[in-house]
């Protein structure tokens, strides 16, 4: 193999440390050896640090390796910020309890060059067994839709991985990576099965596969399997045999859930009734004995189609969800990275750039990369950024989570690439208040005041425990308008696992007057001390429809300055006369709230 291209292998653990130095050394031990190491310890609380440490201590001079020990968030958000830490050309995600054989990586990468491959999978067999546990079929894409056929600890190129992440929808629940492997294929992924390698699976009590036939809350499956096929509605799977197998398996295995699902839904509805009569009809009976596809087919078009429909719609309604954007940018962010310093703009009113133009001047010496996100009616205006900013970052991007989804989107991106601090603008006109105009013109000023303010700012930024710099007088405490808030904000908190940050503190009047937040959401950012709010995916913002408040980016609003909060770190102002530290505490009550 004439090219040695690097390969980041991702190992992920939480409490296996009777497994994690074999998996370790299974690693170290490759017969290919431009190798990468990163090791995310989700939060064990056994002698995993311990194991790792050790593991560290005796090979970091022979491999690279790079160690994150954090607090638990869940497979999802660890996957995620493997792949914004990875550096190789390629990934390979490796749970601790698994392990590879000595030529795993060396003949999984041979088949990639091979076929110029973007995914390598192989088979999967029960460790030091020699019988196949899961013999996957050759990649095809009607299959893929199906059900998946590529193991987590596949062969990925990086750089068609692009924006894709794990969601975190599914965090510690399932279908997490036919999800992800259904995404990069759907993006037209070309995806090769290599037929010598395979992957030692452990199977043990721990195994989430073995727990989760035991959730009490079996009605959690439908929900996860509903929000996965709503996502890819327009493919052929959600029709015919497949869809219409998985129902059957439904209603034969959890019999007493599709039952109770009905009720719930509905207590005098008519798809309690069609249930009942599904479950009990000759046609159904016969189906789920023989499962002849053509019978199961028909019987489903003809009976089940509605009520599946209607299900589903019902669900998605009630735990609040809504098709999900997968490519939320559609391309891929090529950069070409000048400066750890990026100003990102959602630019929804054109007529404002001229403000943002004249302010930018006093960034120094031009140091800084510019991104601007903008709605698809907007995409005549690229021309005149170009004219001013000729290496300007543009993206069309749908008109979904406000400012808030496009600065996210962008900004884990960014960090991924190594970015530091990051300035956060849009075209802030708030129409359904008079004074909509001044407030973007006085955060913008106090933002960015003069060249010597804003090197003060970047400075400041650069100390270690310095997390935010938001425009003076726009820093209210966390109470404003907090009610029509508290579901996102504590749904948001939940999703971090941030159980040291209580709920019942958050929900105490006097603690939530001890925190704080800039309104407005324009502000000098350090990307590291919010790097856990980074993997929110787009399927947790509403599209838009003129809400004034109370959406999932008025939470995340609040999020980028609590989070920082909660961990201790500090917050400033800046306005005119320069850059002060601020408390946590304010009294800064504005009119429009006491109104409220």
């Amino acid at each position: 193999m004439d090219r040695k291209p690097l390969i980041s292998v991702i190992v992920t653990c939480y409490n296996y440390g009777k497994y994690i130095q074999e998996c370790l050394n299974s690693v170290f031990n490759q017969t290919y050896k431009n190798i990468e190491i990163i090791i995310i310890n989700d939060g064990s609380t056994d002698d995993s640090n311990k194991i790792i440490n050790q593991f560290i201590k005796l090979h970091l001079k022979e491999i690279k390796i790079e160690y994150i020990n954090q607090t638990n968030h869940g497979i999802v958000f660890a996957r995620n910020k493997g792949i914004c830490r990875s550096r190789g050309e390629y990934i390979i995600f490796l749970d601790a309890d698994d392990f590879l054989d000595r030529n795993y990586i060396k003949l999984l990468l041979q088949t990639a060059i091979t076929n110029e491959a973007d995914i390598v999978y192989c088979d999967v067999k029960p460790n030091n067994a020699k019988k196949v546990l899961n013999k996957f079929p050759e990649y095809d894409l009607a299959r893929m839709e199906n059900g998946n056929i590529i193991s987590v600890c596949s062969l990925i190129r990086k750089k068609f991985i692009g924006n894709t992440r794990f969601d975190s929808f599914l965090n510690r629940r399932s279908l997490e990576d036919w999800d992800f492997f259904l995404a990069l294929c759907m993006k037209g992924a070309k995806a090769v099965k290599d037929k010598k390698a395979l992957l030692n699976y452990r199977i043990h009590e721990d195994s989430r596969n073995n727990k989760f036939i035991t959730f009490d809350n079996k009605r959690d499956f439908v929900e996860i399997y509903i929000h996965v096929i709503n996502k890819y509605k327009s493919l052929s799977y959600l029709s015919g045999y497949t869809y219409s197998h998985w129902y059957l398996q439904l209603f034969n295995s959890y019999s007493q859930l599709a039952k109770s699902l009905a009720v719930e839904i509905d207590r005098t509805s008519e798809l309690s009734k069609r249930v009942s009569s599904i479950y009990s009809s000759r046609e159904f009976r016969v189906g789920n004995a023989f499962l002849h596809p053509t019978l199961v087919i028909n019987f489903f078009k003809k009976h089940v189609g509605r009520y599946i429909h209607d299900t589903t719609q019902y669900n998605l309604a009630k735990i609040g969800l809504k098709k999900k954007i997968n490519y939320f940018i559609n391309d891929e962010l090529h950069v070409n990275k000048k400066s750890n310093t990026a100003v990102i703009i959602h630019l929804y009113y054109t007529e404002t750039w001229s403000l943002f133009e004249s302010y930018l001047k006093n960034i120094p010496d031009s140091d800084f990369d510019i991104f601007i996100t903008m709605p698809e009616q907007n995409r005549f205006f690229i021309k005149q950024i170009k004219n001013i900013f000729p290496d300007a970052y543009v993206y069309i991007v749908p008109n979904k989570g406000r400012d808030v989804l496009p600065f996210l989107m962008v900004a884990r991106e960014l960090y991924g690439l190594g970015y530091e601090i990051v300035l956060k603008l849009h075209s802030k006109k708030s129409t359904h208040r008079e004074d909509g105009q001044i407030w973007l013109n006085n955060m913008v000023k106090a933002l960015l005041p003069s060249e010597e303010k804003v090197k003060e700012i970047i400075n400041v930024l650069d100390t270690a425990d310095a997390a935010i710099v938001g425009p003076q007088g726009y820093y209210y405490p966390l109470s404003v308008n907090y009610s029509s808030n508290r579901a996102n904000v504590r749904r948001a908190l939940k999703l971090l696992n941030a159980s040291s940050w209580s709920e019942k503190k958050l929900s105490n009047t006097s603690i939530i007057n001890n925190y704080g937040f800039y309104g407005g959401t324009m502000e000098w950012i350090k990307l590291s001390t919010v790097k856990e709010l980074l993997d929110f995916s787009p399927s947790f913002f509403e599209n838009e429809n003129g809400q004034i408040d109370g959406t999932f980016a008025h939470a995340f609003e609040r999020m980028l300055c609590l989070v920082p909060e909660l961990e201790h770190k500090k917050i400033y102002s800046s306005g005119i006369d320069g850059i002060k530290e601020r408390s946590y505490h304010s009294d800064n009550i504005p009119v429009w709230a006491k109104k409220n």
